[in-house]
């Protein structure tokens, strides 16, 4: 008996194949799945706070978690920084004594004070250890604390270490025998100041790390100090030596030197330095003016052995309605700027004695 096959009618065949691709799908044609985004510790937005410690956060690629914990160490230093900035303006505005060593030490003063801040403001801070790691996105984190405590211990011992350092300085007898007694206090000064300036930001330091901690007095007040010094420096005199073709200069500098506050010594055997100048000038006409340029060479030195202790250079322009009014105010220029620059490096040349 033979069976007839008989094929499934087009709409039923239709109906099959859609429902197939229905169910296979095409993979082109999917949503892309989103990747899941971690959620970052409340501690990388805003840095814990406990009494008694520090902490600061740092970040880099992640991955790399020494960057990270690198940047953390920086930014609690530079924390530190702002604070020993705001708590050394506040001093400076309450101190109404103030640093009145005066202006011929002042320059030595600033120097010091700028290299002890970035000295101490390098240095390796203490205990400080890694409180938490993270890797968010495409970032790492961490944090970073350090304990106050421990700090303040470190700042006091370096304290007790720098008053023994000026205690033992200030007893050590005088190098040379010979030397001026200006010159002895000028070198006693140079080498206290430097102790000074790194003690004022220690003690900067410890104030930060701990707000009710007193600060022991220094062995050495440096304000007495200076204004001891200022009595020595006024004692010293100074007598301007032209030579030859330079001796307009003279009562110019002279005069302009005494004004400065220096001790001008008319008698150059009693004068305790010379100051050797010799000038050039030249004079041009531009359009309805005069124009006088100049420049002026001192050397000082020691009378006695004629030892050079310190030279300036320095040069000047001046113009007038005629020749000899722009060649005076040049003078006049020259020797106001003389008599600047010797007060400022005062100092420098006494100690050279």
């Amino acid at each position: 008996m033979s069976r007839t096959f008989r094929s499934p009618p087009v709409a039923a065949t239709a109906l099959l194949i859609a429902a197939l691709l229905t169910a296979t799908g095409c993979g082109s044609s999917r949503a892309p799945v989103e990747p899941i985004r971690q959620t970052a510790p409340e501690w990388t937005t805003r840095p814990p706070t406990a009494a008694g410690m520090l902490f600061a956060v740092g970040s880099a690629q992640r991955g790399d978690r020494d960057r990270a914990i690198a940047a953390a160490r920086a930014e609690l230093a530079s924390e530190i920084e702002i604070s020993v900035e705001s708590d050394r303006e506040d001093r400076e505005r309450s101190d109404v004594a103030g640093d009145d060593t005066g202006r011929r030490t002042e320059s030595f003063d600033h120097e010091m004070r700028a290299q002890a801040r970035s000295r101490v403001a390098q240095e390796h801070l203490p205990g400080v250890v890694v409180r938490e790691t993270c890797e968010v996105d495409d970032r790492s984190f961490a944090l970073v604390a350090m304990d106050r405590a421990a700090w303040a211990a470190a700042l006091r011992t370096r304290l007790q270490e720098l008053d023994a350092r000026l205690q033992a300085l200030t007893t050590q007898p005088p190098e040379g025998a010979a030397a001026p007694p200006a010159a002895a206090a000028v070198r006693c000064y140079q080498r206290l100041v430097p102790v000074i300036a790194e003690r004022d930001e220690i003690a900067g330091r410890l104030r930060v790390a701990d707000p009710a901690a007193s600060i022991p007095t220094p062995p050495v007040d440096l304000v007495q100090l200076g204004s001891d010094l200022q009595q020595v420096l006024a004692q010293t005199s100074i007598t301007i030596a032209p030579e030859a073709g330079s001796e307009a200069m003279r009562p110019l500098a002279s005069e302009a030197c005494a004004k400065q506050g220096l001790r001008v010594e008319p008698d150059r055997a009693l004068a305790q330095m010379l100051a050797r100048i010799a000038i050039t000038t030249d004079t041009t006409h531009v359009g309805s003016e005069f124009r006088a340029d100049g420049t002026l060479r001192a050397d000082v030195v020691e009378p006695a052995t004629q030892r050079l202790l310190g030279s300036v250079t320095i040069s000047e322009r001046a113009s007038g309605l005629d020749e000899a009014t722009a060649h005076s105010r040049l003078l006049t220029k020259l020797a106001t700027r003389l008599a600047s620059e010797l007060d400022q490096h005062l100092l420098a040349y006494i100690a050279r004695w």
